[in-house]
């Protein structure tokens, strides 16, 4: 093997080094595992890593996952990995695990070499994984995203390193300029030839849409890939806005966040969408697109008294001047209990139980309220819901809310009010009780 100039000004081993200075990517004396899958982007990084690991005493393991797409192909991609490695004087770490085509067999893979790469890196105490992405993949992964919806802080694309340990040096080597480097090194690598199947949302970027643009943009790619470095500096200034904004608005629940309309709404658009953004990804990672986002910010403009936007996982619900942003309310319900007499009964409902004090028409049922409900004790009948509304009790905080019925007519509700002929309150739980029997 040729003699390799590492620090040839412009040559991808010096922008590798570059980007490991800047963000801080690998430490000295750390163990890096070198994912590497014999195509010219890995080799690169590889070779490059090799060359530097000397300098500040990286101790390198290479990693290749086979996935068997290609039969014979991907088995002398794994044989040509295992030689590269050899050549270098590393130990190789080489894995199968076929997946099988079908729908979302790439994110399938994805997932089946991270958790190969967190396998190694507990085997060999590997503190971090470098990958090749260039910036090619940056450019590509923007214009995917941009063309999907993607919210804005989306834009940083692939990021330089992740909490999952992956570090990504490459970010501003093109893959030409990778193969260049490598042929001027006499160094071999492999094409995967599943690259030139169009059906793939990526390589038909990669192959047509993106050669077309550069036809009369021809720093396309360069300028993708920098909107990923400016959404990435954006993103980091945005995180301690959002999160100062998140502790100043919201207040916290088991299974949401409640936060006044008005104390949203006074946020600047662009500072309320991320606090929403931030708040929803606390329960749901389904919401990658926009127009649900939008949804949310029109739900909460004010234009809507009330209302609900609901998500795969979670949901936004406007009420009584408040937002409940969290998990899909469940509606707890009190089973109806038929009560006789006096005494403490077993109430499902905030942890309480239920202390009647006088009951003069008997029988009771205790149930949870319906809607139609009306109040007996008024002056005239009031729906409950009117009830709720003059205490500013919010839509999923009446979910469950435990009533006496007697002979058709509702004779207490919890907070509300009751007939003269009933005293009821709550009580700390007091009753174990089956059924809520009264003791």
């Amino acid at each position: 093997m040729a003699k390799i100039n590492i620090i040839e000004p412009g040559s991808p081993p010096a922008f590798i080094a570059a980007a490991i200075v800047r963000h801080k990517l690998i430490g000295p004396g750390e163990r890096l595992g070198v994912a590497v899958s014999g195509g010219a982007d890995s080799v690169c990084l590889l070779v490059a890593l090799t060359e530097l690991a000397g300098q500040f005493g990286w101790d390198l393991r290479v990693l290749h996952m086979n996935h068997g797409l290609r039969g014979a192909e991907s088995d002398a991609d794994a044989a040509f990995v295992a030689s590269l490695a050899a050549r270098l004087g590393l130990p190789c770490s080489v894995e199968t695990r076929v997946i099988e085509q079908g729908p979302d067999w790439e994110n399938r893979a994805r997932h089946a070499r991270l958790d190969f790469f967190t396998g190694q890196m507990r085997l060999h105490s590997l503190a971090l994984v470098a990958t090749g992405h260039t910036l090619d993949d940056q450019a590509e992964t923007v214009l995917l995203r941009l063309l999907r919806g993607a919210a804005p802080e989306s834009l940083r694309a692939i990021l330089p390193a992740t909490a999952g340990r992956l570090i990504r040096p490459m970010l501003a080597v093109t893959h030409e300029q990778a193969v260049e480097w490598l042929t001027r090194q006499g160094i071999d690598w492999r094409e995967d030839s599943s690259n030139q199947h169009v059906r793939y949302s990526r390589n038909w970027l990669r192959s047509e849409i993106l050669p077309a643009v550069e036809i009369r943009f021809p720093a396309a790619r360069r300028t993708l890939a920098r909107h990923a470095a400016v959404a990435l500096d954006d993103a980091e200034f945005w995180a301690g806005a959002v999160s100062d904004a998140i502790s100043g608005v919201f207040q916290e629940r088991p299974d949401s966040l409640i936060a006044t309309v008005d104390a949203l709404a006074i946020l600047p658009a662009a500072l309320r969408r991320r606090v929403l953004r931030f708040a929803l990804a606390r329960w749901t990672a389904a919401m990658s697109g926009t127009a649900q986002l939008e949804a949310v910010m029109e739900l909460i403009s004010g234009l809507r008294r009330s209302g609900k936007v609901r998500l795969a996982e979670a949901e936004v619900w406007v009420s009584m001047g408040q937002v409940r942003i969290g998990r899909h309310s469940m509606r707890p319900v009190v089973d109806p209990q038929q009560i006789h007499t006096a005494g403490v009964y077993a109430l499902p409902w905030r942890g309480t139980s239920l202390l009647v004090e006088r009951l003069d028409q008997q029988p009771a049922t205790l149930r949870s309220w319906l809607p139609g409900d009306r109040a007996a004790w008024t002056h005239s009948p009031r729906r409950l819901k009117e009830l709720f509304q003059q205490a500013r009790i919010p839509a999923w905080d009446r979910a469950g809310w435990p009533v006496l019925e007697s002979g058709g007519i509702v004779i207490w509700a919890a907070g509300l009010g009751s007939n003269s002929d009933v005293a009821a309150e709550e009580v700390p739980g007091q009753s174990d009780s089956p059924g809520g029997s009264p003791i």
